[in-house]
């Protein structure tokens, strides 16, 4: 279990909270300020601003598109259930939950990728997840199976309410993914290496200062794990595509080229503006590290807030940072066979978020509190299902229209 995520600090995988300094100040050509659209969920984001690449991408299905737009998916949810919030609890949410954030390792799966986390009701991850897998349906044209894969969510995120711990079985698709030839070592650094945008020279030793400073204050024994040896600027991702990010490769625990690590930096983009969204007023780095910790299953070697100095204007909110896994593989659309394998993840990613605590990482729910809550979110679901028809119906409509925008 990772230690406490304090203010400005970064923990490791040993569970040690390190005193943070600095990221070495701003990151020529990471200055720019840009952040995914804030407009209504049934208005069609603009090209103008998008890189080609990324434009083509959302053109080319409904889901590129849906994961795009999350903040305005999560806004109308906030709306639609505005009566009900004062009644559900605030549970920490992974925020952007969806098919492709499902993800597989050699000894862990489900949901990753916390950049959205934040704390709040948990209609946010169930309609944003269930919306995902309609989309999902329509793009492999199993709208037909639509509702067993939802049933499969409900069915599952239920369960895990009234019976902490459960875990459906594993997924067909975990165990496929699995049963690829692993990647080996010295692929999988190459590969990493190959994501890099190369830096300036000054680019780099701003870099390395920042990792130069923690490195003098976190122990002796794992100093070397902090030992940059090359870096980049990354740019990768759909939801997160605009957000500033920064791959790393750093000694790893010998001399020996083959266990170096690969560590990415991601800035945060700020969550403010949801209604029913709770988020820090400072360093929302803090926000990602709390969701791997608290719902996530993954293990990471080096998982860590990077806050920016107080008062500098590149990075107001901070950087997370986190190891990345040899064996990681994202689940893709693709990668389904069947709709039958779409309820299982389903049932599966409903279970991991039904098994967050209500009452905090510290003090559990007792089962009444667990009971009362499964009654009113069941109370709930035909009126999730109508809003997640209808918010589907909008973002197919949006990206539509997007599809045949002027470039």
């Amino acid at each position: 279990m990772l230690a406490c995520v304090a203010v400005a600090a970064i923990v490791t995988g040993a569970g040690s909270v390190l005193p943070s300094r600095v990221w070495g100040g701003a990151v020529p050509g990471l200055d720019r300020s840009i952040q995914a659209p804030a407009l209504p969920l049934g208005e069609p984001v603009t090209v103008q601003g998008l890189s080609d690449g990324l434009a083509a991408r959302l053109k080319a299905t409904p889901h590129a598109y849906f994961r795009f737009v999350n903040r305005a998916w999560t806004q109308a949810v906030c709306t639609a259930f505005a009566g009900d919030v004062a009644d559900l609890p605030a549970v920490r949410l992974h925020g952007d939950a969806h098919v492709e954030q499902y993800s597989v390792t050699d000894d862990a799966y489900g949901l990753d990728d916390f950049d959205d986390s934040a704390t709040g009701p948990a209609i946010i991850d169930i309609t944003r997840f269930l919306g995902s897998v309609t989309l999902v349906a329509v793009q492999r044209g199993w709208s037909g199976s639509n509702a067993a894969a939802v049933d499969a969510f409900l069915d599952g995120f239920r369960r895990a309410v009234n019976e902490p711990g459960y875990a459906p079985p594993t997924p067909a698709v975990v165990v496929r993914l699995r049963g690829r030839p692993p990647r080996g070592r010295e692929e999988f650094l190459s590969w990493a290496e190959s994501l890099m945008t190369p830096l300036s020279p000054e680019e780099f030793a701003r870099v390395e200062g920042g990792m130069k400073a923690i490195e003098a204050a976190t122990e002796p024994e794992r100093r070397h794990l902090l030992r940059l040896k090359k870096a980049g600027l990354l740019h990768m991702g759909v939801g997160s595509a605009l957000a500033r990010k920064v791959l790393m490769r750093v000694e790893g625990p010998s001399a020996a080229a083959e266990d170096d690590l690969v560590i990415e930096a991601k800035e945060v983009t700020p969550l403010q503006g949801a209604a029913c969204l709770t988020v820090p007023v400072r360093w929302e780095a803090q926000r990602p590290v709390l969701g791997n910790r608290q719902v996530g299953r993954l293990r990471h070697e080096f998982l860590g807030v990077l806050p920016q100095v107080p008062g500098a204007s590149s990075s107001p909110n901070g950087w997370w940072v986190r190891s990345w896994d040899a064996s990681y593989r994202e689940v893709e659309i693709d990668d389904l066979r069947s709709a039958r394998e779409l309820a299982e993840i389903a049932r599966d990613a409903g279970a991991q978020l039904g098994n967050v605590s209500l009452g905090g990482e510290d003090a559990p729910a007792d089962a009444r509190t667990r009971r009362a809550y499964a009654s009113r979110m069941a109370r709930l679901e035909p009126r999730i299902r109508q809003v997640v028809a209808q918010q589907t119906a909008q973002v197919l409509a949006a990206w539509r229209r997007f599809r045949v925008a002027p470039q």
